[in-house]
């Protein structure tokens, strides 16, 4: 009889205390004859989850397993092994279960035939039973098809896998802040794999210092980030980012003229940056409508080979500098520019889903009258988008960004949340901006202007 390797027991057996259908599929399928007798105490951890999950009704634990088997050191050593195991995809690992159970169940159907065919009065019933059973092994499944999902039978182990989920997720499932600390405190901390968000602002109000901000507070907390600017030099673009990073102006910067104390204290970031693993690559795309969406998802493809890792965050500079990349034609019409854009949005969102990323990205609003921008109470919103209000569909979170001449001498302003993903939108946040050095926020004088005010009110 093919036996069970210890690698595959390890891994169904760490399944089987955090997934209800496993345990009851391995209660169930599981015969004892099918694991090896030199692994005698795998044999008994299984008669031990089975036991404690069938009178508890409940998912065994490691804990729990390994309290029952105190005093058995290879039944100990086991269970490390077993929690030390990465937790696989649940299908995968029943689709190999269930290919080992048909070889098991036609290896014994086979035995049995044979033993009664041997028999020369019962050829007949060797037939009969050789007939009915293969075409049971044939047609043989372990998945229980459930299309529905039980909130309050179901709440303990959603419990458990969301506990699992919080003490083993790797960095790269961390959220990235936004780095604008009221902002950030809204959605608790940041945006999770696969969601995007969109800056809508008007003609060069900020765009591009709102990505660069947003790439660098990613860098800053550890991860990797692409940035793909389709307008202006990729010179243009790191000096940008050195400038917001450093708080060193571009002249000074080019004349490379740095006091030994500034470049020590920039190293040290620097070093502290590239000791938390972050990182910010740079591409530039400098002529109009020669990226597409294909581009970039062959970018991110690229970037892995390269670096061994995922980018965790593309920043995009900007929407609709891009084309979709789908062979479309697109009428040159609003209509049409609506259409584009929202296929854009579309395809930015497919790329951040397939290789479970964030993405950023800004457009630009209609033409606003400066009766309205300069009013403190207006705020843009996505009805600003040249038509294609649609085209925040696509996006987990979308914002505004809005000021009036005197709150640009005063280096202020107000992001507006038009969508927020499961919280609560519609809502104005002030914040301070340092656009002098590149930086979109500032949270010192935030905290000073805004917060601090809001406190003592």
């Amino acid at each position: 009889m093919e036996q069970l390797s210890i690698n595959f027991l390890n891994e169904v057996y760490k399944l089987c205390f955090y997934k209800k259908e496993v345990i009851e599929i391995v209660q169930e399928h599981l015969k004892y004859t099918y694991i090896p007798n030199e692994l005698k105490e795998y044999k008994k951890i299984l008669k031990d989850m089975i036991t404690y999950h069938t009178n508890n009704n409940k998912l065994p634990t490691i804990g729990a397993i390994s309290q029952i088997n105190v005093s058995d050191y290879k039944a100990q050593q086991i269970l490390s092994d077993i929690s030390n195991t990465k937790l696989v995809d649940k299908d995968e690992s029943l689709k190999q279960f269930e290919k080992y159970i048909k070889r098991a169940k036609f290896q014994e159907l086979y035995y049995k035939v044979t033993d009664v065919y041997n028999e020369s009065d019962r050829q007949e019933e060797a037939m009969q039973l050789f007939s009915k059973e293969s075409e049971e092994i044939v047609n043989f499944c372990l998945k229980k098809v459930n299309y529905f999902e039980n909130i309050f039978s179901g709440f303990e182990e959603r419990q458990r896998k969301r506990d699992f989920k919080r003490l083993t997720d790797d960095h790269s499932k961390l959220r990235i802040p936004f780095g604008v600390m009221p902002l950030d405190n809204e959605i608790y901390g940041g945006s999770e794999q696969t969601e995007t968000d969109l800056l809508i602002t008007r003609s060069g109000g900020g765009k591009t210092t709102y990505l660069v901000w947003r790439a660098i507070s990613a860098a800053r907390r550890g991860h990797p980030v692409l940035y793909v600017s389709l307008e202006g030099s990729k010179e243009l673009l790191e000096r940008k980012i050195d400038v917001a990073w450093s708080s060193v102006n571009k002249h000074d910067l080019e004349l490379d003229n740095i006091d030994p104390e500034m470049r020590q204290r920039l190293l040290k970031v620097v070093n502290d940056i590239k000791n938390k693993k972050g990182e910010i690559s740079v591409m530039a795309f400098d002529r109009f409508d020669t990226f597409s969406m294909l581009d970039l998802r062959n970018l991110v493809i690229d970037y892995i080979k390269i670096n061994q890792r995922k980018p965790e965050l593309i920043c995009l500079d900007y929407l609709e500098k891009a084309n979709p990349g789908d062979g479309r034609r697109y009428p040159v019409s609003t209509e049409g520019e609506k259409m584009r854009r929202e296929a854009i949005a579309d395809k930015f969102k497919n790329i951040c889903t397939e290789f479970l990323i964030r993405g950023a990205t800004a457009t630009q609003a209609t033409d606003i009258d400066p009766s309205d921008f300069n009013r403190p109470e207006y705020v843009m919103t996505r009805h600003n988008i040249s038509g294609a209000k649609g085209l925040v569909n696509s996006f987990s979170y979308v914002f505004t960004f809005n000021q009036t001449l005197s709150e640009y001498s005063n280096e202020t302003g107000r992001i507006y949340v038009d969508k927020m993903r499961e919280y609560k939108a519609n809502k104005i946040i002030y914040i301070a901006t340092k656009f002098n050095k590149s930086r979109f926020y500032d949270n010192i004088r935030t905290i000073k202007l805004f917060i601090d005010e809001e406190v003592e009110e």
